[in-house]
């Protein structure tokens, strides 16, 4: 437990990036699986320091703008950093994850969503931080207009840069997320996959993940 709290403590930089396809709200023992998800965040949270740079994005077929898989729900900022009405990003990304829930629709897009989140997390690359992109999702991708795996996979080697390391953890929640697919998308930026059933392994999978850094 001290290891892991001592790993948490590194700066880190994460783009949170939530499945909200339809079959998140199926039950995983007296939860939903979105509902793990949220209080796997939650649990997150409370853990890392105000330094750390945290957003949040969700994602489900035609979920942003011109049909997009993707819709950014709190930008990626320092968690201390001053928000509207006298509160925190921080307290603004507690928000944002307690309402996710209320956004569950549609099919999984996450082949366009994690290039997308990638991308975004390269640019927004700091020295200052371990720069992660952290997918929690319940399964692979069912939406037929999205990216193939091997364009996916291809596409994020061509885009590591190892001047500027950015890892894609791929969190996935319920044994329908054991898929040979997650483990490549997040092997393809040198990064990890895990299956949780419990929102307190969270904290051991991300200590896990920043250890491989």
């Amino acid at each position: 437990a001290l290891r892991q709290w001592r790993v948490l403590s590194v700066p880190s930089s994460i783009l949170a990036v939530v499945d909200l396809s339809g079959s998140m709200k199926m039950a995983i023992g007296d939860t939903t699986r979105i509902g793990l998800a949220v209080t796997a965040s939650q649990v997150a949270l409370d853990a890392f320091p105000a330094q750390a740079r945290i957003g949040i994005w969700g994602f489900s077929k035609n979920r942003g703008e011109n049909g997009a898989s993707y819709a950014e729900y709190s930008p990626l900022e320092r968690l201390d950093a001053p928000g509207a009405d006298g509160k925190t990003h921080g307290d603004e990304v507690r928000a944002e994850a307690s309402a996710l829930p209320g956004k569950v629709r549609g099919g999984t897009g996450v082949m366009d969503t994690t290039l997308a989140a990638y991308k975004h997390a390269q640019e927004m690359w700091d020295p200052a931080w371990f720069n992660s992109v952290v997918i929690m999702t319940d399964g692979a991708s069912d939406d037929s207009s999205s990216l193939s795996l091997d364009s996916l996979v291809n596409q994020l080697k061509s885009l590591r840069d190892p001047a500027k390391p950015v890892k894609v953890i791929i969190i996935g929640i319920s044994q329908d997320a054991d898929t040979g697919e997650l483990e490549q998308i997040a092997a393809a930026t040198g990064g990890q996959n895990y299956l949780v059933n419990n929102p307190n392994e969270i904290l051991g999978v991300l200590a896990s993940a920043l250890l491989n850094r």
